[in-house]
C-alpha cells in the first residue's frame, strides 16, 4: 500500500509540474502588440536638453485610450524641435504629423509608486495634458515601428 501511495504522489508532482505552470507570454509576440500613434509629449519635460524618452503621449489606434510613457527608446523616431514649438499651450504635435509616428507596442500600466512627476513652470498650460492623459503612465515592454 505504501508503494502505490509513493507512485501516486510522484505521478501527481510530475503532472502538476508539467501542466500546472503557465509559460510566460512573450510581450514581443505579434499577437500581444497594440497599434498606436505618438501624438504629443509631456510639456513639462519637453524643454530639456533632449526630447528622447522624456514623456511622450500615445493614443491607441481606436482613439479610446491616451497614455504617457517616459521610456520611449531614443532610436525609435527623431522628433524635430518644431514639433515642440507650441509646448507652452499644447501637448499635441502639429495636426499635420499627428498620425505620422505609428508604433506597435506592448506595455503595462505603472503602479503609483513607479510613476514619475515633473515640475512645470507656471507659464505652461497643462490642463489639457492632465485631462486627456489622466495620470495613465505606462512602461513600454516592447516596441517597433
Amino acid at each position: 500500500m505504501k508503494k502505490s501511495t509513493i507512485y501516486l504522489f510522484v505521478f501527481a508532482i510530475i503532472v502538476l509540474t508539467a501542466y500546472g505552470c503557465k509559460k510566460a507570454k512573450n510581450p514581443c509576440d505579434d499577437s500581444n502588440l497594440k497599434e498606436a500613434y505618438i501624438i504629443g509629449f509631456d510639456q513639462c519635460t519637453a524643454g530639456k536638453q533632449s526630447f528622447d524618452g522624456k514623456g511622450f503621449v500615445i493614443v491607441t489606434n481606436d482613439f479610446k485610450d491616451t497614455l504617457v510613457t517616459y521610456n520611449l527608446p531614443d532610436s525609435l523616431y527623431q522628433f524635430p524641435p518644431s514639433h515642440f514649438a507650441n509646448r507652452k499651450f499644447s501637448f499635441l504635435f502639429p495636426d499635420s504629423v499627428k498620425l505620422k509616428y505609428k508604433i506597435h507596442f506592448a506595455y503595462r500600466i505603472l503602479k503609483s509608486d513607479e510613476k514619475q512627476y515633473f515640475i512645470c513652470t507656471a507659464d505652461v498650460l497643462t490642463a489639457d495634458f492632465i485631462w486627456f492623459v489622466k495620470d495613465r503612465q505606462i512602461k513600454i515592454l516592447c516596441i517597433r515601428k
